[in-house]
């Protein structure tokens, strides 16, 4: 769940005056909270969330309070000495945890700060024990001539840039610092942002495609077959193979992906779609795929090209099985776990775009939510 505005309630006369602090339903099954501020000001914020986690946010933000006034905690802005990066680490990994125990934001996000913030400790375990006002620009800088020299790829840099801007975005809201040193700090060139996966008009196509083979052609069903597994699984090329995939790592209900790019395993459970290609496959060779890499390559490539859809191949699928995962879950953290990436932040670097252009629908679907609220509560 996440918070999803902090504006007053429009004017109606049949509107109920609300005591302060408390919880009241709002429309679109949200609530409605109310609380004062270190000033006694009264405030209030709209929290899409189950009403005992908008208590719960409400008795976290009364305690927070509550702690200010008696001295337990600094107030915003009152720090006499700039804090360390280590201590504003701590600082938003705190507030972050209440967040997500409220609620308001999902708990696998977290994981993709707290890499990037390690990523630059591990670089330079000096800088996390530096004032905030003592961190340059040029310091990132380094960081990231030094993530060059690694060879790790633009968008992954670019990735823990974006978050750690994030980081100290919140420090400027905390009144910790005046400024952010990273606030124009520029991410690396790349050429291709966002990794290739089919788009739904290609998906149609090729769906279309495998509708139409010969399946007498055992070439042709090969192909449907691996075409169909690899978005089921999002399998990387090889994972799948029979130099790889046995019938011993297939299970009633799951099976077994290993891969030696991560060194790892992982499980995934069976649809009905992988069981249905799996009833047909030969039980008498080693795993249900015995094909080489390029046999397999080949009957992909084939079937793609026959569905009109250029500039892809074996690995395009799985990208698009990633695409579709995250689109019907929104969740990254998932998504990085679905497809065995080494950490989520590969992960997000991979769909950048695709992340970026939901938030933009999501917010656009927001904004016609609050309209439509808007103007339901004129009529009455």
């Amino acid at each position: 769940m996440s918070t999803i505005n902090m504006t007053k309630m429009t004017n109606s006369k049949k509107r109920k005056k609300h005591k302060y602090p408390g919880v009241y339903p709002y429309p679109g099954e949200k609530w409605h909270v109310f609380w004062y501020d270190l000033n006694g000001s009264k405030k209030s914020i709209i929290l899409d969330c189950t009403q005992k986690q908008a208590s719960k946010w409400l008795e976290n933000k009364k305690s927070f309070v509550h702690k200010i006034k008696a001295g337990l905690e600094p107030a915003p802005g009152t720090v006499k000495e700039p804090i360390k990066l280590s201590e504003l680490w701590n600082l938003f990994s705190k507030d972050y945890k209440l967040r997500v125990k409220a609620g308001t934001i999902k708990e696998g996000s977290f994981t993709i700060y707290e890499y990037s913030y390690l990523a630059l400790k591990e670089f330079n375990q000096a800088i996390v024990n530096k004032r905030l006002t003592d961190i340059k620009e040029s310091d990132i800088e380094h960081f990231k001539i030094h993530q060059n020299q690694k060879l790790y790829k633009p968008d992954y840099t670019n990735t823990i840039i974006r978050n750690l801007k994030t980081i100290f975005k919140y420090a400027v809201d905390k009144e910790l610092i005046n400024k952010s040193p990273l606030k124009s700090a520029s991410y690396l060139p790349t050429h291709n942002r966002d990794v290739r996966y089919l788009y739904e008009e290609e998906m149609n196509n090729l769906m279309e495609t495998l509708n139409n083979i010969n399946e007498k052609r055992a070439f042709e069903q090969d192909a449907k077959d691996l075409i169909m597994f690899y978005l089921h699984t999002g399998g990387r090329a090889k994972e799948i193979l029979s130099d790889v995939l046995k019938w011993s790592d297939i299970q009633k209900d799951t099976l077994i992906l290993s891969s030696s790019k991560t060194e790892s395993a992982r499980t995934i459970r069976i649809t009905n779609g992988m069981r249905d290609i799996l009833s047909h496959r030969s039980k008498k060779k080693p795993g249900p795929f015995a094909l080489g890499y390029y046999a397999a390559y080949n009957r992909v490539k084939f079937m793609l090209e026959k569905a009109n859809i250029k500039d892809a191949a074996v690995h395009t699928l799985r990208k698009t099985a990633g695409a579709i995962y995250y689109k019907t879950n929104r969740d990254i953290f998932a998504t990085s776990k679905f497809l065995g990436h080494s950490s989520v932040i590969v992960t997000e670097s991979h769909y950048v775009g695709l992340i970026q252009s939901m938030e933009i629908e999501y917010a656009n679907k927001f904004d016609l939510a609050i309209t439509t609220s808007l103007n339901a509560g004129k009529k009455h």
